[in-house]
């Protein structure tokens, strides 16, 4: 596919005090040749106290990256993680309604912004996929270079400014995670595709920062939205070593080799759910425990309570 070499979507990475992994971040985005055609932002959030040395570390080689067209500093001036996540996902969508999106601790494949820019700008104006994923689980996809899941992963996506709008005004978090807490077979849905998601979420509408990806995929299931995949993982999340805010000890995804090969769009797929696809990776993530109604009976009861306790102090004064 024939790019425009002026107008590539922008990439956006946040950053704290890890410095070794954003080194290792940057490192792999130079290595891939639309680096130098294509504009940085680096959103760094504020010190909290004791991190103040660390994050001026992080800052100081910030400013000594080379490689690319032009370079955005973001320095926030007070630590607010949330206002910096948002800044992250919305300030880039400024200068061309696009924006690759991806965490310091992600490393990705030397031909990641290739087809990260030409998936971004083929499926722009369709009307059912809403992002496009670098990252994919190992299910061993040889079908085609790509697919479509019902699923939003950020370890590396790319987002549409008008579609992204579209996904945050159709859905208000408590609706959307009740449409699965109170309705048994959307319930069963979810255990299938993404069991992992089970666990999460009661919590979810009480958390003070609300993943977009964790409520983009519960949006991609109920509406019948896609992600554009390739057919082998193009990044590497090295954030499960304890330094990551929303990711536990592990060992797991240090094996998932990343695919340097070339990802060809232009060989057409039917913009469909993939679903043997997606039922491969719901067992990668956990065996379908959850997938009773018991289960189903005991979330419904603790999303509930709250609501129920609350009803009672009302009746008693």
């Amino acid at each position: 596919m024939k790019l425009n070499l002026e107008n590539l979507a922008p990439i956006s990475v946040s950053v704290y005090t890890r410095l070794e992994h954003f080194k290792n971040c940057i490192d792999s985005l130079v290595a891939n040749d639309l680096a130098k055609h294509s504009i940085l932002y680096v959103f760094s959030d504020c010190a909290r106290p004791g991190d103040e040395e660390a994050v001026l570390k992080v800052r100081k080689y910030a400013k000594s990256i080379k490689g690319f067209k032009k370079i955005n500093l973001i320095f926030q001036k007070k630590n607010n993680f949330k206002k910096n996540m948002k800044d992250l996902i919305q300030k880039a969508f400024e200068i061309n309604g696009k924006n690759i999106i991806l965490e310091d601790d992600v490393i990705v494949a030397k031909h990641f912004l290739r087809y990260m820019n030409e998936g971004l700008d083929k499926y722009e104006h369709h009307p059912k996929v809403y992002s496009v994923s670098g990252y994919i689980h190992p299910i061993n996809y040889k079908k085609s270079d790509y697919l479509f899941l019902r699923r939003m992963d950020a370890w590396g996506i790319g987002l549409w400014s008008k579609k992204y709008k579209i996904i945050k005004k159709n859905y208000s978090s408590k609706y959307l995670v009740s449409s699965y807490i109170y309705n048994w077979n959307m319930y069963k849905k979810l255990c299938d595709l993404s069991p992992n998601m089970i666990t999460a979420l009661v919590d979810l509408p009480k958390r003070e920062y609300q993943p977009d990806d964790y409520f983009g995929l519960l949006y991609f299931i109920k509406y019948d939205k896609f992600g554009l995949y390739p057919k082998k993982s193009l990044t590497r999340n090295m954030g499960h070593d304890g330094s990551g805010v929303n990711c536990n000890i592990s060992n797991k995804y240090k094996k998932i080799k990343i695919y340097h090969g070339k990802i060809n769009l232009n060989k057409e797929v039917i913009v469909k759910s993939n679903l043997a696809a997606e039922i491969k990776i719901g067992k990668y993530f956990y065996p379908k425990k959850y997938k009773n109604l018991p289960y189903f009976l005991f979330n419904l009861l603790k999303y509930q309570f709250p609501k129920l306790r609350s009803f009672l102090k009302k009746l008693i004064k």
